[in-house]
């Protein structure tokens, strides 16, 4: 039987911004209830991870006889660890973060863009027509609006002023968001650099003890073999000892009295 999954549905997200995320409901088919919402984008990755989390507590499942292996018993890690994973967690949320505020930007210079299109068709602007030499171009024509050979008129002018003035607000705002990125990029880079010699660091340490422990049960093996075998003489080495005594006593008694039979 499989769990089921809903059409996506649009809700507001768990984790900040809280921005509207697309969502799949995920069903059971042994209890028909419905226990965990997955962004789609992680239906395929977090799916059944879900499911079996939910097979351990569905007692629907359990009355049919179902039974899951308990999750494994989750190591101990190293506060120092634990602190760079949350961290590195910190500096993605904020690259994160950092990404959706350069998409909001986008869209304010698709808003400028579409003014430009305006420049170009009504006032024989030419294509095209970038950051470098837009500028100029419509300076130009506001200088020129109080002309009386002027392109624009004084409003239209006024309202290419304040275009300009975005353009440059623009710029300034990307070249500080950018600025930004490369600084977390740095940071999220140095600390994944962390993590991986943290890592190393305890993988060398657990392989040293191991070595240790095996060195300390090969010795403790050696020991109890020796002490066995130290047990074992002692326990018979008396009695053959004593066994032959009496065996050489007899054999000079019967030497000394001549008892040996005369053939």
């Amino acid at each position: 039987m499989d769990f089921t999954e809903s059409a996506p549905i649009e809700r507001q997200a768990k984790q900040p911004p809280y921005e509207e995320r697309s969502y799949v409901d995920i069903t059971c088919p042994h209890c028909n209830l419905s226990f965990v919402s997955i962004p789609e984008e992680s239906v395929r990755s977090n799916k059944a991870s879900e499911c079996l989390k939910h097979l351990r507590v569905c007692e629907a499942f359990k009355a049919k006889g179902g039974e899951v292996a308990l999750a494994p018993e989750k190591k101990r890690k190293d506060s120092v660890y634990d602190d760079l994973m949350d961290r590195m967690s910190g500096l993605e949320s904020i690259v994160a973060s950092q990404g959706e505020t350069i998409a909001s930007q986008g869209k304010t210079i698709a808003s400028h863009e579409a003014m430009v299109d305006v420049l170009v068709t009504e006032y024989g602007m030419f294509r095209p027509i970038t950051d470098q030499n837009i500028g100029p171009q419509i300076k130009m024509l506001i200088d020129q609006s109080s002309s009386s050979t002027a392109l624009v008129v004084g409003s239209d002018a006024a309202q290419m002023q304040q275009h300009q003035q975005l353009l440059v607000q623009k710029d300034s705002v990307i070249s500080e968001q950018t600025l930004l990125l490369a600084q977390k990029d740095r940071e999220l880079e140095k600390a994944k650099e962390d993590l991986k010699r943290i890592e190393k660091e305890f993988q060398d340490k657990f392989q040293r003890q191991e070595a240790t422990v095996k060195r300390v049960q090969e010795e403790r093996d050696a020991m109890e073999s020796k002490f066995r075998a130290q047990l074992k003489r002692q326990r018979h080495g008396p009695s053959k000892s004593l066994l032959s005594q009496g065996q050489q006593g007899h054999k000079e008694f019967v030497m000394k009295n001549h008892l040996l039979p005369n053939h």
